[in-house]
């Protein structure tokens, strides 16, 4: 920077003129005027002042406050042609603003340069195209010099934390589509970095600091959008672990309230029917972990990871939610989804833990956050089936059969923890007494390997397992006596140990 007392001087004059300028011109004037280079000189003795600001403060303080009051004239000058221009003429008043940072190589100075894009924001009314001019940008500079795109990078994420930003949902989406098509570009394939990989945090940050800026009512949205773009994509096992990452996180940040209210129509039916149900079991593990964030208000999901025995002096840190009619009202509307997807993922997905244990705290989930008779009996139908299956299964592992059997008495202990329901813990009870002495191997927790003795039973004896007409009665008779009504789930062909019918049940819930 030039610190001669002539080019200073020359400087001083500008700020009088560029006054005069804008004081005799009249907003039309100026932007149907040639104000390139009245723009450029505005910026130009911001960038100037603020500098010799910023070194006046190692010397007097007299000299200091002599340059702060020409840096506030300055700006001042600045504010007033912005608001000359904008928001008329916004999309060329920032793009000669990006052009100026590029070949004065001010985009080293973040800070600097995202107080003058803050001020642009706002006189363009908080509009998205300060962003998407931002990105392309990025992308423009990206394959030429890489240090000076992490700069504008770190300058775009930044600037999405603005005040000033408001958010509109027609442009917010199509700008996170773009981002998530360059997030998805930075992703190293076949071990080749591209380009685009240099800033692949910085896509991430960026999507991130959107999801937390977005009124609640937008993050449905987003979600959906995401959803839409991961259907539309290929991705290999890498990319969906990042993309999963940011999905968990905006759902995450999603406020649940009412679970009719919360979800917009086909959102809940397009996890299940496209990642749920998916027979990649990653795919499904993402489905089930997002309804797992979904239906998990109470935020019990960190103590459902692991399948254990819900006995009725356990003491654990589960929070059990309040009825709801409209909750009811969804969980019969989805019921028979639910069940279908769910036990697809079980079916598809058995040898893998991970996967079962991601089914298993979406059941658990369910009792938990709406605890009537409906979700009882939907919780012990699906519990069942998945016995009928470990049962009567061709092909499954012995580890696989004994993981699913340890899920389901699991599940059936919570019922009794969450309901207190004495009839059904003795039976629940007795079921694992009976295999902690002939088959330990059936009873939680699942293991990676199991070491079973001679004596112990490995074959599908009747004792070890749940009969339906016994479940059945347990649970009629608690809430017979509990006098809380249970609808009739659906029903389906199934042979002994499959999934109960609960026809006997009170079909008025």
């Amino acid at each position: 920077m030039d610190l001669n007392i002539a080019f200073h001087q020359s400087k001083i004059t500008a700020i009088k003129k560029l006054k005069f300028i804008l004081k005799h011109s009249s907003r039309r004037n100026l932007q149907e005027s040639e104000f390139e280079e009245l723009l450029i000189c505005a910026l130009t003795l911001v960038y100037y002042f603020g500098m010799r600001l910023k070194l006046s403060r190692l010397t007097a303080r007299f000299w200091y406050w002599c340059e702060k009051k020409l840096f506030n004239k300055a700006e001042s000058a600045f504010q007033k042609t912005m608001d000359c221009l904008q928001p008329e003429c916004s999309s060329v008043t920032i793009k000669i603003t990006l052009d100026f940072f590029s070949a004065v190589e001010l985009w080293p100075f973040e800070s600097f340069v995202g107080q003058i894009l803050e001020v642009e924001l706002y006189f363009d009314r908080g509009k998205t195209k300060l962003y998407n001019m931002m990105l392309t940008d990025i992308h423009y500079v990206l394959f030429t010099d890489v240090k000076s795109a992490r700069h504008r990078m770190r300058v775009l994420y930044e600037l999405l934390n603005s005040d000033h930003w408001v958010i509109d949902k027609q442009k917010l989406l199509p700008f996170i589509t773009r981002l998530l098509d360059f997030f998805a570009c930075s992703v190293n394939r076949e071990g080749n970095a591209t380009a685009y990989g240099y800033l692949r945090k910085g896509f991430e940050v960026c999507l991130r600091r959107i999801f937390e800026r977005v009124d609640n009512r937008h993050r449905v949205a987003i979600m959906t959008t995401l959803l839409n773009w991961f259907a539309m994509v290929s991705m290999d096992d890498y990319d969906v672990l990042e993309f999963s990452s940011l999905l968990d996180h905006a759902a995450e940040l999603y406020e649940v309230e009412f679970y009719s209210e919360s979800f917009k129509e086909g959102l809940i039916e397009h996890v299940l029917f496209n990642l749920v149900g998916s027979l990649n079991p990653l795919h499904s593990l993402v489905g089930c972990r997002l309804i797992l964030r979904f239906f998990d208000r109470q935020r019990n999901a960190p103590y459902l990871s692991v399948p254990t025995i819900y006995y009725e002096f356990t003491k654990v840190k589960l929070k059990i939610g309040t009825i709801d009619s409209t909750d009811k009202t969804f969980i019969r509307q989805h019921r028979e989804r639910l069940h279908e997807y769910l036990l697809k993922a079980v079916k598809e997905h058995c040898n893998n833990s991970v996967n079962l244990k991601a089914v298993f705290s979406i059941i658990c989930s369910l009792v938990l956050e709406v605890p009537c008779g409906l979700t009882a009996a939907a919780a012990a139908c699906m519990a069942m089936t998945m016995q009928d299956f470990a049962i009567n299964g061709e092909n499954l592992l012995a580890m696989s059969r004994y993981w699913i059997h340890a899920i389901v008495l699991s599940i059936m202990s919570l019922i009794c923890w969450v309901h207190r329901a004495p009839v059904l813990y003795k039976y629940v009870c007795q079921i694992i007494a009976r295999r902690a002495k002939e088959a330990p191997q059936l009873n939680p927790p699942l293991l990676s390997s199991y070491n079973i003795s001679h004596y112990h039973i490995t074959w599908n004896k009747p004792t070890l397992f749940f009969e339906d007409w016994e479940l059945r009665y347990a649970l009629w008779k608690h809430f017979q006596e509990s006098k809380v009504p249970m609808i009739q789930p659906f029903t389906e062909t199934i042979s002994s140990h499959a999934a109960i019918p609960l026809t006997n049940l009170h079909p008025t819930s």
